[in-house]
């Protein structure tokens, strides 16, 4: 850039930040992307670990060291932390999931076939989220009692 094309005003040198702002924003996402792609776990090979994991722990402690042994060589620290926190994400909305599918009419031994639980934890999930849905109305009542009592005793 020469003397005479550099922005001279306050406007045209914040117009001129802002534009190589944005355009480092856009090689710094293509590069992020890029490596991403790259990086990324399809739900395919995450498929692969789940089965290979059930079917290792099935066979015994041989077969599932064995296997462990093979992930450690596969996954780096970035893999583990994804697969980490898709579990926990996994565990945290279960309870929904099946809520979902009880309130479509799934049956819930159906429910724990397709979810690889059991019988007795589905039910047993269900029966807590009834619990709290009846909490729930119950504090709410009572909240809306007192709001109303600090009302008329003004």
């Amino acid at each position: 850039m020469s003397a005479s094309d550099q922005p001279t005003s306050p406007e045209e040198q914040l117009r001129a930040g802002i534009f190589a702002a944005v355009e480092e924003y856009k090689r710094a996402k293509r590069a992020a992307d890029a490596n991403h792609d790259q990086n990324t776990l399809d739900l395919d090979y995450v498929r692969w670990i789940a089965d290979n994991y059930g079917a290792s722990r099935e066979d015994g402690s041989e077969e599932l060291t064995s296997f462990l042994e093979e992930l450690a060589n596969e996954l780096d620290l970035d893999e583990v932390r994804i697969l980490r926190m898709a579990g926990e994400a996994a565990v945290a909305v279960t309870p929904r999931v099946i809520e979902g599918a009880a309130e479509r009419g799934m049956k819930p031994p159906r429910i724990a076939d397709e979810i690889g639980l059991t019988p007795s934890r589905v039910y047993g999930i269900l029966r807590e989220q009834r619990a709290k849905d009846e909490r729930a109305v119950v504090d709410a009542f009572f909240s809306a009692s007192r709001s109303n009592q600090k009302t008329d005793d003004q």
